[in-house]
């Protein structure tokens, strides 16, 4: 694997960038090599480790998760379609620009969404009965449009490429590729120059995930890279077809300072939109055909309302850690602006969850799964 000395090519190994094994002599090499022997088990749990992220549909435990691995990545890679010389979390875009009071009523409001569409998804059967490890509840309130703290990433160079070049068509509501009047002057969007952007390019983001995961296991600082955790196989199919991983943000976090990521900005042009549009098959290999078992509608209504749950509202107080003192002053604000906070919401009918329900249970009967027990290393 090139995690310590042998007889393999280095350049044959799965992470020859990682470790300088160069030795000056063969005395040199051989002292290295016993060094190694010495620490067997050492070693063998890094290998074990790792090769637990290299396997699909393995259950593994990843930052205190259990997941149906989806294997080997060799980079991360995230896609963006405007060159804005920042790149933020869902939940904490814009909050720069408004002042203390209505950033904190924003954040709360965008918490308070992420989290009732989380207590939704855990009241479906699909959820509470899935068989393959823990649920990423964030993860597919990403996916599914929701504000999160999520960075998403992907394993996938060309789904990063989808996003860089392509946009969703709210009026066709599908995913088009970019054209010429999208991107001939710096303010061809409007929405990309109110955010100060430039329509004109597109920027791909990647860092390697061998060193990534290597830094993360074997603890070595000198390969520190921004954590990014594998979403692993979910209910719903987005987050497998997009070979999910994500980067779980604080509000300071900017991907494009973020040094552990290189930045390639790139001139848009119709042709490579077109071609990458139709590479992705017109976006059915990055957003599949769920049926019923799509729950956007569900997503859409949650976005979209000012009636929210009094137990979303509550932990999203508890996140935020708010003042005690500050919380009735911030849900009278909240009032004002039409918020209510009931003890219950109906997101769906109960003929719609038994659609979810029962297509959910369809798209995942072909997956199979190992069980492994792990330990902490």
């Amino acid at each position: 694997m090139g995690l310590a000395p042998g007889y393999t090519d280095r350049l044959e190994t799965l992470f020859p960038n990682a470790l300088d094994l160069y030795v000056c002599s063969q005395e040199d090499g051989k002292r290295i090599w016993n060094s190694v022997c010495s620490k067997s088990n050492v070693v063998a749990v890094m290998v074990d480790a790792m090769m637990d992220y290299i396997r699909s549909n393995q259950i593994i435990n990843y930052n205190g998760r259990d997941m149906l691995s989806q294997g080997y990545a060799r980079n991360f890679f995230r896609g963006e379609n405007a060159f804005y010389k920042t790149s933020k979390s869902s939940m904490f875009r814009g909050l720069g620009n408004m002042d203390e009071n209505q950033a904190k009523e924003t954040l709360l409001i965008r918490v308070i969404k992420m989290v009732d569409f989380s207590l939704w998804l855990s009241r479906l059967n699909c959820v509470r009965h899935w068989p393959h490890g823990d649920v990423f509840h964030g993860a597919i309130a990403q996916h599914y449009g929701i504000a999160t703290n999520g960075m998403d990433v992907s394993s996938n160079l060309k789904i990063a490429l989808f996003f860089a070049c392509c946009y969703y068509d709210n009026g066709l509501q599908k995913w088009m590729p970019l054209s010429n009047q999208h991107f001939e002057q710096p303010s061809s969007r409007e929405t990309v120059s109110d955010l100060n952007g430039d329509s004109r390019y597109g920027i791909l983001y990647s860092a390697p995930a061998d060193i990534a995961e290597m830094s993360r296991v074997a603890n070595i600082d000198e390969l520190h890279i921004t954590n990014v955790t594998p979403v692993g196989i979910q209910p719903f199919q987005r987050c497998e077809r997009q070979s999910a991983f994500v980067i779980e943000t604080g509000r300071t976090y900017d991907m494009f300072k973020d040094k552990s990521f290189t930045k390639v900005k790139f001139r848009l042009t119709s042709e490579i939109c077109d071609w990458i549009y139709h590479e992705m098959n017109e976006g059915e290999l990055v957003y599949p055909n769920e049926g019923e078992g799509n729950c956007q509608d569900v997503a859409n209504i949650i976005k979209k309302s000012k009636k929210h749950t009094l137990e979303a509202f509550n932990y999203a107080i508890h996140m935020m850690q708010i003042d005690e003192n500050k919380i009735k002053e911030m849900k009278e604000r909240l009032n004002k602006q039409e918020y209510e906070f009931i003890s219950s919401v109906q997101w769906c009918s109960a003929e719609r969850e038994q659609e979810l329900n029962r297509d959910c249970f369809e798209s995942i009967k072909s997956i199979t799964s190992t069980v492994r027990w792990m330990f902490c290393t």
